[in-house]
Order: C-alpha cells, then structure tokens, then sequence
C-alpha cells in the first residue's frame, strides 16, 4: 500500500517550518496542553513533575489508571515532547519542568514568536479536546499550511489538480516554473488521502469529492482561540 502521509513536496520544510511541525504536534493533545497552562500560570516558578501530575489528576474531567502511570507518562513522552518542542523546559534527572518560551513580539514572524502568540490562546479549560486535536494535527504540517494559505487568498473552489501544480512549482530567477507533471500528481495523491480528509476534520475546507474540489471554510463562525491559531500558523 502506498504511504501518502509522507510524500514530500518539490520545496523541502525549511528549519523554522520544521520547528513549527514539531510545536503543533506537540500541542496536539489535551494532556500537553494542560501542562503547559499549569506551567505558564507561573512561567517564572520551577514545577516537578509530580506537582504537575497531581494538578492533572484533580482536574475535573480528567482521569487516569493511578498517579504512578501517569508520572510515568509524564516523564517518558508528555514532558520530552514539549521540550524538543521548545515550549518547556525538563530535566529528568532532576524532574523539574520550567517555561522555555522567551520574550518575543508577534511582529518578528519567527517560531519563538508564534509559539509565544500560540500559548496565548491556549484556554485553562479545554473547550473541545477533540476539536483542538484535530486543528493542531491538521496545521503540523508544513504541506497543510500552505494548502490553508493558498485556499485562503481565494473567494472561489479550486480543483486539487491545480493545488498540486501550485504546490510543485519552484521559484526560477524571479519566475515560477513547474515540475514534471508526474511529480505534482504524486503530490496530488498525498493531498487527496492525507491532507484534505485532515483539514476537513480540522474544519478549515470545504472539500467536494465528486467535483474534485476544495474552498477555504469561512471562518467567521471560528471561536477567537481557533482563528487565532490558524492566523498564527499561516503567517510564520
């Protein structure tokens, strides 16, 4: 069976994109985004991890197997992901957890600034798991990004062929010159199987199997915390 999730395209993810990939899908789970609220309450206050599971296991709503499988997980995979991510801070020495965000205004477009942006609008209270699951997944790919800000410029339906052509052309002194038609439609397979149904689930598109096409959702129905991560991730 062919693997579509990884077809690159024609340009290779730069390393701010790839540092945004790897941000998104660290905050693409309700548990890591509780840590990093409980962190961020008190950016300047060392936490351990065993404050910070105790905190989850008295959430309302929340429930685990026992605090010890949940230290567990902290410690194995919860708390080392937002590290790479770059939005805490853990030792597992000495089990302590800082804030690893530093100062930085919206207006430098870099990843420490969308990620400072980004925590902004992360809610005490997680309003629909699911829901913020499925936006981070969808946006933690440098791939389905640009489809969002191509489709975002455009008051009308597009087909996937031509998102995979624009997808595909590279820059070429000044001007834009496609590559074989083979590779866009290779390109066009991961859309169809991996990038649309996501962005769909996500609901920033409106795809239209039978016709083959695709528009940008209207967002204007969006709470303030989805469109500002949305707005976020399209400008960085």
């Amino acid at each position: 069976m062919t693997n579509y999730a990884n077809r690159p395209t024609s340009k290779p993810a730069t390393g701010d994109e790839k540092r945004l990939d790897v941000t998104l899908k660290a905050l693409a789970d309700p548990v890591r985004r509780r840590l990093v609220a409980f962190v961020l309450e008190t950016p300047r206050s060392t936490r351990t991890a065993a404050e910070l599971a105790n905190r989850l296991e008295g959430e309302d709503g929340f429930s685990v197997a026992s605090l010890e499988s949940l230290l567990l997980d902290l410690h194995h995979r919860h708390l080392p992901m937002l590290t790479d991510a770059g939005v805490l801070s853990y030792d597992p020495e000495t089990k302590r957890v800082d804030a690893a965000i530093g100062a930085a205004t919206l207006e430098e477009k870099t990843p420490d600034a969308f990620e400072s942006g980004l925590l902004e609008h992360l809610e005490d209270q997680d309003r629909n798991a699911d829901e913020t699951d499925a936006l981070f997944e969808a946006l933690a790919d440098p791939r389905r990004r640009r489809i969002v800000e191509t489709l975002a410029d455009r008051s009308h339906a597009v087909t996937v062929e031509s998102i995979a052509m624009d997808l595909t052309r590279e820059p070429d002194h000044g001007n834009t010159q496609s590559v074989a038609p083979g590779d866009w439609r290779h390109v066009m397979g991961a859309i169809v199987h991996t990038d649309l149904p996501l962005l769909e689930d996500a609901g920033l598109i409106e795809y239209d199997r039978d016709e083959s096409s695709v528009r940008y959702r209207d967002g204007s129905g969006r709470d303030d915390e989805t469109a500002a991560i949305v707005e976020l991730s399209a400008s960085c």
